[in-house]
């Protein structure tokens, strides 16, 4: 299943399998935490997982959900922190994914889970993008790649090579 699919088929009982099987974070899936008034911390966030997943593979983003290591040291889904008023969110979300990287990242998409009135979960798409490397904005003026479960900052020569790779 691809990216694009995952994302489509993502439902209540997904998100709940990633919380009994702890499912662990990973090249293509993050777990977050959210204000639904989306903080400075949560934009910066977004930022950086819009650069990340980009400039690198692409990837899922599920607000709501608590990550926290496992016996082994893993970041794992562990718990659900719905989000209320989650149409807050999506508005947020919404309002601040053009500014997130520059240039931008096309395709960026979001989606609402709901489990009771404006509560619920949201989730990001972050497809690869060929149109890079895309610098985190909304305060961080930094280059990020996903790499296994985490965003790392990029080195120069990382970036030096992707402008060396574009049409």
């Amino acid at each position: 299943m691809n990216l694009v699919q995952r994302f489509d088929a993502l439902d209540l009982e997904a998100i709940d399998e990633y919380i009994t099987d702890q499912q662990e974070e990973n090249l293509h899936l993050d777990f977050k935490e959210a204000d639904p008034r989306l903080s400075r911390d949560d934009r910066q966030n977004l930022a950086k997982a819009i650069s990340g997943f980009a400039n690198a593979d692409g990837g899922l983003i599920v607000w709501g959900v608590q990550a926290r290591p496992n016996d082994k040291g893993e970041d794992c889904a562990s718990e659900r922190k719905e989000i209320q008023p989650v149409s807050v969110l999506m508005s947020k979300l919404n309002q601040h994914t053009g500014d997130a990287a520059t240039p931008v990242v096309d395709g960026v998409r979001h989606k609402k889970i709901g489990t009771a009135e404006d509560r619920g979960f949201a989730i990001t798409l972050v497809p690869a993008s060929d149109a890079g490397p895309h610098m985190a904005k909304l305060g961080l003026d930094r280059y990020f790649k996903r790499s296994g479960s985490r965003f790392l900052k990029m080195e120069h020569f990382e970036i030096a090579d992707m402008f060396g790779r574009r049409k």
